[in-house]
């Protein structure tokens, strides 16, 4: 994979650094993109298999959008915006993509990894321009525990409602179940099953057996990320899509 494009956006105050890695193009051939969503407190264990979709996307002929955001607020005691600005990053670093004079408007897609799940389903809320989203062992929501404090819940994940707008729209929507997920229970990836199949919206889903949160079995990572790409490549592009972020 190539060093890729760097940006930065400063949004709030903050500055967001990206990387676009883009696949080779015919000249003048628009290109697809996905961006691939982060939490604000993504865990270590999800970065190799980050890094394989953003390779696979660009051998698939996908650009890959990947970014991360500046020095974080202090969190001492918990921040109750935290979680909202995670949207808001994601929102920000989707409407660079969407504008880029490489990226075809009617083919963009999003991936949610973990509790990058949780941003992507409620980015997608936002937008009715988006061709797709793959949510890959994915959190649903967050609840402080009834015998004591939590940290996600201090940072504002609690006011989120990514399952309702995971199902906002009707768009195709593919989720990647790790049958032996170590960190997040089966019933998040559950609910947002549950959630659209409830008013029948394009949804499916594959439940890969024996892998963990962090696909660290190199076959069963192979096999989640040839699905997610194969998914990815299939969707349909949007008929006039316009800018609406």
């Amino acid at each position: 994979m190539s060093d890729g494009e760097h940006f930065d956006i400063v949004l709030s105050g903050r500055k967001l650094r990206g990387t676009t890695y883009w696949p080779a193009r015919e000249s003048g051939k628009l290109l697809p993109a996905t961006l691939i969503c982060i939490s604000p407190d993504g865990l270590a264990s999800e970065a190799g298999l980050t890094e394989s979709l953003a390779t696979a996307l660009t051998e698939a002929g996908i650009a890959a959008v990947v970014y991360h955001a500046g020095p974080s607020r202090p969190t001492v005691g918990g921040d109750p915006t935290l979680w909202s600005h995670a949207v808001d990053d994601a929102a920000a670093v989707f409407r660079w993509v969407a504008l880029h004079d490489k990226v075809d408007l009617g083919r963009l897609s999003l991936i949610g990894y973990g509790r990058g799940a949780v941003v992507a389903s409620c980015l997608s809320r936002r937008s009715d321009q988006i061709a797709g989203v793959c949510l890959i062992a994915p959190c649903a929501t967050y609840a402080a525990p009834p015998n004591g404090d939590d940290e996600a819940a201090r940072n504002g994940a609690a006011d989120l409602h990514p399952i309702e707008d995971a199902a906002h729209f009707d768009r195709p929507t593919f989720v990647l179940i790790a049958g032996g997920d170590d960190i997040i229970p089966f019933t998040h990836s559950q609910a947002y099953l549950n959630a659209m199949e409830n008013v029948e919206h394009q949804v499916r889903h594959l439940i890969i057996t024996r892998a963990d949160h962090g696909f660290t079995d190199e076959r069963l990572r192979q096999l989640c990320v040839g699905q997610a790409i194969a998914f990815l490549k299939s969707l349909p592009a949007l008929v006039h899509a316009e800018p609406n972020l």
